[in-house]
């Protein structure tokens, strides 16, 4: 699923999905979040921001995403991808909207 952003448009982005075989779906950019890696990037971002007190370099910044991502529980994964049903009922009764909160 892409939301059809610059970043997934993108040749080098493409290609290797082409070579993959794998296909896109139909997606539209306004369409809802039901992506389980755009609620688990959320928390990331979060827990990353705590740890970001002061200016760090892009070397810092990458070492910290990579710690952080190492230590994301498998438990709140596996809580994101099996809240999608109530998410998708959610966005159903939303009548397709994102106005929901979950």
């Amino acid at each position: 699923m892409e939301d059809n952003a610059p970043a997934h448009i993108h040749y080098y982005h493409n290609v290797p999905q082409e070579k993959l075989g794998l296909r896109r779906l139909a997606w539209l950019a306004s369409s809802p979040d039901l992506n389980p890696i755009e609620t688990i990037w959320t928390e990331m971002k979060d827990l990353i921001k705590k740890r970001l007190r002061i200016l760090l370099t892009a070397a810092g910044i990458r070492r910290i995403v990579k710690e952080d991502w190492a230590n994301y529980s498998l438990e709140r994964i596996k809580f994101h991808i099996l809240s999608r049903q109530a998410r998708i009922e959610a966005c159903i009764a939303d009548e397709g909207g994102n106005c929901f909160n979950f």
